[in-house]
């Protein structure tokens, strides 16, 4: 009887339009602001990637758009804190895992940051498609020029797609491409398209961005949005309830939800340095900085909530609120 052949036939395929659940069109952005120091009691590697890990799961479920690392001990001439190695690990961990599996090998070369990420789980976000789905959109990596505006970007699919564009681009950078709605295309072509268009005009989340800021007022005061941040809201166990039957979330465009370190954010306030001449903690409460002030476990059983878990009980507990 003869041994059946090792060799695998590759599947055949035809792309299936991904179902996806579309976001409510009146609700506006959702920024979270966490302390670099997220990590300083964490001490094994693999123990360090898996805590950022589960932040980027929590960020993807709950559909946040920004992501801000600030910085509590602010110093001049610091780069905004990218000389930090626990803020460079960080950074480029959560950009990884925000990327498309089919683009990391493009934009994020070998690295002692990402030697535990594979045994993470993925985030599996509306972007990460697979070869078999299709949307409008797809993320992709432009490979190569092939006459004056017209490039090849590789979207995770078998063949190249064909991109034209007046932009200035430039070979290896990240880009959103727009396929248009027919699946069924002899020659894969698009056309390039801001990283928002898929929620504005499909009702998609479309990821996460992550920015770093020096210090804790540089979170709202380099806010990337028009017009800033119209809703910042601090979390500490000294906050309001949001149990209490008066606590209300006010209507807002970009709303910006603050988070402190292990000693809470009162602490990180007072080590801000432009906070701290302003008179943060001696001539007026730290309270006063944010529109709410609230707590998210008012019943809590433990003496500490670590940040990452105080992000997913805090989003969760509001979601009701951002989506009414």
């Amino acid at each position: 009887m003869p041994f059946p052949s090792k060799k695998k036939k590759r599947a055949k395929y035809s792309l299936q339009v991904a179902h996806l659940d579309s976001q409510p069109s009146s609700f506006g952005t959702l920024s979270v602001a966490i302390p670099c120091t997220i990590l300083e009691n964490v001490q094994k590697p693999q123990l360090r990637t898996y805590v950022v890990g589960q932040l980027a799961r929590t960020l993807t479920i709950f559909k946040v758009d920004e992501i801000v690392l600030y910085a509590q001990d602010h110093k001049e001439n610091t780069n905004d804190g990218l000389d930090d190695p626990t803020i460079t690990f960080l950074t480029r961990l959560l950009q990884y895992l925000e990327t498309p599996q089919y683009l990391r090998r493009h934009l994020f070369p070998m690295s002692e940051d990402l030697k535990y990420a594979g045994l993470l789980n993925p985030i599996d976000a509306p972007h990460h498609l697979r070869k078999d789905e299709w949307l409008p959109w797809r993320e992709g990596v432009i490979l190569k020029e092939e006459q004056n505006g017209v490039y090849m970007v590789d979207i995770g699919l078998d063949q190249l797609a064909k991109v034209k564009t007046q932009e200035t681009v430039t070979i290896g950078e990240r880009v959103t491409v727009s396929l248009g709605k027919s699946k069924q295309q002899e020659c894969l072509g698009g056309s390039l398209c801001l990283k928002t268009t898929p929620r504005k005009e499909g009702g998609l989340y479309w990821g996460y961005q992550v920015r770093v800021a020096s210090a804790l007022s540089k979170t709202w005061e380099e806010c990337p949005y028009e017009g800033g941040y119209d809703r910042v809201i601090g979390t500490s166990e000294r906050g309001k309830s949001v149990d209490d039957p008066s606590f209300r979330l006010a209507p807002c465009r970009h709303l910006l939800l603050v988070f402190g370190g292990r000693r809470g954010l009162e602490y990180d306030a007072c080590r801000d340095e432009k906070l701290f001449v302003q008179g943060v903690g001696r001539h007026w409460s730290v309270d006063e900085l944010f529109h709410d002030y609230i707590n998210v476990c008012p019943f809590q059983g433990s003496r500490t909530i670590r940040t990452e878990e105080a992000v997913m009980i805090a989003l969760s507990r509001l979601q009701p609120f951002l989506y009414q």
